[in-house]
């Protein structure tokens, strides 16, 4: 997804947590967006500040706006990743009857 993202800016290094990361803004696709998350207007781009580990070069936040829930008015998600390597359990949902 993020190989997608274009007008790229540096916007420096901070420390998010435990870890440095380097702070990145561009756009991504909203059609591409819309394939993970709501998205009210694909064809219009999303704004991206992603929040990458200097060390690991692991996404740690992604923080994207556009117009997800009304093509009109943008909105914002923001996504914090900190548990890489964690186990996870994923189980269908059930279907009420």
């Amino acid at each position: 997804m993020f190989g997608e993202l274009t007008g790229i800016s540096s916007k420096g290094q901070l420390r998010l947590g435990n870890d440095v990361v380097t702070e990145l803004d561009g756009s991504l696709p909203g059609s591409l967006v819309a394939d993970l998350l709501t998205d009210a207007d694909p064809a219009k781009p999303v704004r991206a500040e992603l929040f990458i580990t200097k060390s690991s070069h692991q996404l740690r936040r992604a923080v994207l706006t556009g117009p997800f829930f009304e093509k009109t008015q943008d909105s914002t998600f923001d996504l914090v990743l900190d548990k890489y390597g964690a186990p996870v359990t994923i189980t269908a949902p059930t279907t009420g009857s």
